[in-house]
Formats: structure tokens, C-alpha cells, sequence
């Protein structure tokens, strides 16, 4: 791909997965604090995987070798 979609990619998921670390591992001040971060690090997770998805796309389409627990079919 003649664009910079992967490295933001990979950048993006660096992110996200920080802050998925970080959601879960927040001091809580109190339970709605704690069900708060819960719900922040479930959505991260979601998105997450929505951008690891993303990723393995392109990986696809630019004919990168993928491990053997992920392949095109898988998709």
C-alpha cells in the first residue's frame, strides 16, 4: 500500500491497547468508578479487535505471510 493506513494502524492499536491495560488497572474510587473503568476497557477491547481486524486486512491485501492462527479465510 502506497499510504501510511498500516503504520497508523499499528500506531492505533499500540493506543488502544494501552489504554485497555490502563482502563483495568485504574485505581477506583468507588464501584460506579470501577463499572466505569470496566465498561472503558471493555469498549477498548472491542476496538481493539475491530482495528486488529483492520490490520490483518491489509496485511492480506499487501500479501504479507500471516501466522498460521490467522488467515485470509479466517477474515
Amino acid at each position: 500500500i502506497a499510504c501510511e493506513c498500516p503504520s497508523h494502524l499499528a500506531q492505533l492499536l499500540l493506543q488502544i491497547s494501552n489504554f485497555e491495560t490502563y482502563s483495568g488497572d485504574c485505581a477506583n474510587r468507588s464501584e460506579a468508578d470501577a463499572q466505569l473503568h470496566a465498561y472503558l476497557q471493555r469498549v477498548a477491547g472491542t476496538a481493539r479487535r475491530l482495528f486488529e481486524t483492520a490490520l490483518e486486512h491489509v496485511a492480506v491485501a499487501e500479501g504479507l505471510p500471516l501466522t498460521p492462527a490467522v488467515t485470509a479465510s479466517s477474515l
